[in-house]
């Protein structure tokens, strides 16, 4: 029996069968392993290898791709959140989708006024919040807060104090305006500022206020001429 029958066939036929034995130097013998049912080359030091057959497609998903573990596996990469790049940390780790240094994740703006009454912290009035934004534990972010002007309460030694909350919670006093006397207070160019790395998951984040007495709070518009900015 032939081992290769053509005869015209636009189909190539190869009888299945074991390793075969080393050919000459610069020379490698091509089989179909008859326990694996794959295509193999055999080279001149005896070392055998599979050329087709040994793949399996691990995406599962619209935008995977395909990329190399550590132990040279194929394995899927899941498409990134919007905005992401492919970045690494060296030729033995796995890539990684990643926001690009300076990257805005996200921005809201108000542009009317926002008074102040609550006398809490853990009862703070909200002034702006972000929208929920889904992180991956991994990347630090800057969070920032600018309105064109903020107030204390119209009584000396009131206090308006700014919060910065993490959902439904506070993580730290941001920023007092304190009411000495005299003219009633207001401090221009307010900013907030705090970086951070969220937790893997999605988080709403949101710059609040309370008073001691009175009310408090923060200016903003529509800009224009001699108009405020908006409060962002």
């Amino acid at each position: 029996m032939p081992l290769f029958e053509n005869n015209l066939s636009p189909y190539l036929t190869i009888v299945e069968a074991t390793e075969p034995s080393a050919p000459s130097a610069g020379q490698q013998r091509l089989y179909i392993d008859s326990t694996t049912h794959l295509l193999k080359a055999t080279n001149s030091s005896g070392t055998d290898r599979t050329i087709e057959g040994g793949l399996t497609n691990p995406m599962s998903a619209v935008g995977d791709i395909i990329q190399g573990t550590t132990a040279g596996a194929p394995a899927a990469l899941a498409a990134p959140l919007a905005g992401k790049v492919l970045t690494g940390a060296g030729v033995t780790t796995p890539l990684v989708w990643s926001y690009p240094p300076g990257k805005e994740v996200d921005y809201v703006e108000i542009t009317s006024g926002v008074n102040l009454t609550a006398t809490t912290e853990a009862t703070a009035n909200t002034i702006i919040s972000s929208s929920a934004i889904a992180y991956d534990g991994s990347t630090a972010v800057l969070i920032e807060f600018y309105a064109p002007d903020g107030f204390a309460p119209n009584s000396s030694g009131a206090q308006t104090s700014f919060v910065l909350y993490d959902g439904s919670g506070s993580i730290g006093l941001a920023g007092i305006i304190v009411y000495t006397g005299g003219n009633r207070l207001f401090v221009p160019g307010i900013t907030i500022a705090r970086r951070l790395t969220p937790s893997n998951a999605t988080h709403t984040y949101s710059i609040r206020g309370y008073v001691d007495t009175g009310t408090g709070g923060i200016e903003c518009g529509a800009g224009g001429s001699g108009a405020r900015l908006p409060a962002f």
